[in-house]
């Protein structure tokens, strides 16, 4: 098994584990449900950030860590996307009870605007397709990982107002990582920023 499918399968089985966790303490029903969309949410965040930030820290912070994480943005910003496969699963669960009061299509947009730019990440990553028009797979790769980090920033801020103020947490941690990236993009490298999702 390679590097990359190491880090998709461990990534993926976290996320499995994390939504089993979350059936046999919480239940089915619909309060049961969005514990373990939180759950998911939880396991794919540390993926997402250090993708996203893993540039930037490595330029701000030349150090043997943040080189290793720059380096693995690709492997990164996959293992994500394992996860939310898991998440995509019990997304389709939940609308299947279906909740109460039922969602609409405005609340539902953000989300599926973001699967459909990670979608799009993950098949212009495999480098077959990304060799077809490599300028419009780094257009792809810099708008889509972006577009994805906003959705999900935004949903913390959204927990942290709707659910538990404990959210503002990881919105804080997200917030830093828009600092380093903006930061990071400024300073002197060696070589260019790498999106996620990109070798």
């Amino acid at each position: 098994m390679g590097s990359t499918a190491r880090w998709v399968s461990t990534a993926t089985l976290l996320g499995l584990l994390a939504a089993t966790i979350a059936v046999l303490t919480a239940g089915t029903d619909e309060e049961g449900m969005r514990v373990g969309l939180r759950a998911t949410a939880l396991v794919g965040f540390p993926f997402l950030v250090a993708c996203y930030a893993a540039t930037g820290l490595a330029r701000l912070w030349p150090r043997e860590a943040t080189t290793f994480l720059a380096a693995r943005r690709r492997q990164l910003g996959l293992a994500f996307a394992g996860v939310w496969a898991v998440h995509l699963a019990q997304i389709g669960m939940f609308l299947s009870l279906p909740p109460d009061p039922p969602l609409t299509v405005g609340g539902l947009l953000p989300g599926i605007s973001g699967y459909l730019f990670l979608t799009a990440l993950v098949a212009f990553s495999v480098p077959p397709v990304a060799r077809i028009n490599p300028r419009a797979t780094r257009a792809v790769l810099r708008l889509g990982e972006h577009w994805v980090f906003a959705v999900f920033t935004l949903a913390l801020v959204n927990a942290g107002m709707t659910v538990s103020t404990l959210w503002f947490l990881p919105a804080g941690v997200a917030a830093a990582a828009y600092a380093v990236r903006w930061r990071g993009a400024r300073a002197p490298a060696a070589s260019p920023t790498v999106p996620c999702g990109s070798r």
